[in-house]
């Protein structure tokens, strides 16, 4: 039997004495290291300032909705003279308090411990203080929340998320101008944002600002033409305005890219309606009262017990996975991988913390630790073939041949024009006693979807263990012609040159 060439499988394998084979090792199988920036020094101690004023900064404001103006009154000096962190609002728990009621004050602790913490191991880091004032104001501590944010600004100016979270809160104390302000300022620190125009543009609605909306979220559908959402906003702004031709197009299109977009059916039908297309508006209200009889009725409401332990678990959560991130970027892995794991292991169908962890571990060379997670993942996400994919070359790095070809044909089975999953596959399949014809096969099909040099190395690789040796060399010319520079392959081909 013809020997494996150690460049196609990407297992280390010997040539049992046979003929030498044609390469080393296939490049995708390369370990990757994922790089960390050095851990940062520590942040200079702030220097704390006397405070005589009888009531500190830090305390509650009366009028929270006031001072969410984008300047703050206080100076840059005074605003980092302030405590880190504003003290912790304060819960009172029932003396025959429930066994919810117990488990929601845990994790609110929790959630506040995990946040400060975050803050004392990166002072100076803005991100860090919004992290810590989204935990103050998922606890219904306002007050605490705008000082965090409005501290964030006195670190970084520059810093959207602050100017966002000021201008999200303005907007449900139902202060329009506040939160246009700052949602602005927001806007011109990220423009692309996938989430700032949509809430910019919510604003100007209640101002009657609908023509400078509409603006707004036709400079959105120019970043994200996709988002039927935003097609649907741009068509109630323009309904507003009094523009039913703009109206009646922007909803048409997030029909096109939602079917089930059920307001853009609603939005199309006025804007008809006021076209004098009364033939046309019946039919989309029509589809509207249909779909929306058509819609599962609403989940019960949650208790007020329930709500707020659902509400606890989703903040803790996300305040591990933000911290994770905040660590990675300060070249702190160690912290990055220890809040992803707590969040993984305090939520047990926790997608992103362990499809992060999984990539983690990939990129480190812990395969094993990889492989954990990815399955984990697969199980939460059966149809993400892209999780498949990465399943199936963990395990093959791993020898885990069976599990690798099972996970590879699950993914082809989910995306059939996914060109990686058949070059994997088609490795696996020359492997001995297993099927070079189909390895054949699968990498033709690679080079029919992606006609890369890889793989057409892998082709003429897979040939050559068919006995294809002519078709072979041919092939392994493309790659050589594709990736000159690549030594692997060009040693591949000289060899085959010399085979009879």
């Amino acid at each position: 039997m013809r020997t494996l060439p150690r460049k196609a499988s990407g297992v280390n394998r010997s040539d049992g004495g046979g003929r030498s084979p044609p390469c080393a090792r296939v490049s995708w199988m390369r370990r990757r290291w994922c790089p960390f920036l050095l851990l940062l020094p520590l942040a200079a101690v702030f220097v704390v300032l006397a405070v005589t004023a009888t009531q500190s900064l830090w305390s509650p404001r009366e009028n929270t909705a006031a001072s969410l103006g984008p300047n703050p009154p206080s100076s840059v000096l005074t605003g980092l003279s302030q405590p880190l962190k504003p003290a912790r609002p304060a819960f009172e728990i029932p003396e025959q308090a429930s066994e919810i009621q117990h488990r929601v004050a845990q994790l609110r602790d929790r959630s506040f411990e995990v946040a400060e913490r975050l803050v004392d191991a990166f002072p100076a880091c803005a991100e860090a203080h919004h992290v810590l004032g989204t935990v103050h104001q998922r606890h219904r501590h306002e007050a605490g929340a705008v000082q965090l944010w409005e501290r964030c600004l006195h670190l970084d100016p520059g810093f959207a998320d602050a100017h966002y979270s000021l201008g999200r809160l303005a907007f449900t104390k139902g202060d329009y101008t506040t939160a246009e302000s700052h949602l602005r300022q927001a806007m011109e620190l990220a423009p692309r944002s996938a989430t700032i125009p949509l809430q910019l543009a919510e604003a100007l609605m209640p101002l009657g600002q609908f023509t400078d909306a509409a603006k707004v979220l036709e400079t959105f559908v120019t970043h994200h033409p996709d988002s039927a959402e935003g097609w649907v906003r741009l068509g109630q702004a323009y309904q507003q305005a009094g523009d039913a031709q703009n109206a009646k197009r922007c909803h048409l299109r997030a029909i096109e890219l939602d079917p089930e977009q059920l307001d853009a059916y609603y939005g199309a039908g006025l804007a008809l309606q006021k076209l004098g297309e009364s033939q046309q508006a019946a039919q989309y209200l029509e589809k509207f009262r249909k779909f929306r009889s058509q819609q599962p009725r609403m989940a019960p409401e949650l208790s007020p017990e329930r709500g707020d332990l659902l509400r606890m678990e989703i903040t803790l959560t996300n305040t591990y996975m933000l911290a994770g991130e905040i660590h990675g970027r300060h070249g702190d892995a160690a912290g990055m991988e220890r809040n992803w794991r707590a969040a993984a292991e305090f939520d047990a169908e926790h997608r992103e913390s362990r499809f992060r962890l999984a990539e983690l571990y990939h990129h480190v060379g812990r395969y094993d630790q990889a492989l954990r997670f990815f399955r984990e993942y697969c199980e939460l996400e059966p149809d993400n073939s892209g999780a498949w994919l990465s399943l199936g070359v963990l395990a093959v790095r791993s020898r885990q041949y069976q599990e690798a070809e099972a996970a590879l044909r699950r993914a082809i089975e989910l995306a059939p024009q996914q060109p990686k999953a058949y070059g994997v596959l088609a490795q696996i399949r020359m492997l001995p006693d297993r099927d070079p014809e189909e390895a054949v096969a699968l990498a033709r099909r690679a080079v029919e979807l992606a006609p890369s040099a890889e793989h057409f190395y892998i082709l003429g690789t897979a040939r050559w263990h068919a006995g294809q040796t002519v078709a072979a060399r041919e092939d392994l010319a493309q790659a050589v012609k594709l990736d000159p520079g690549n030594r692997e392959y060009r040693e591949a081909y000289a060899h085959l040159l010399q085979e009879p």
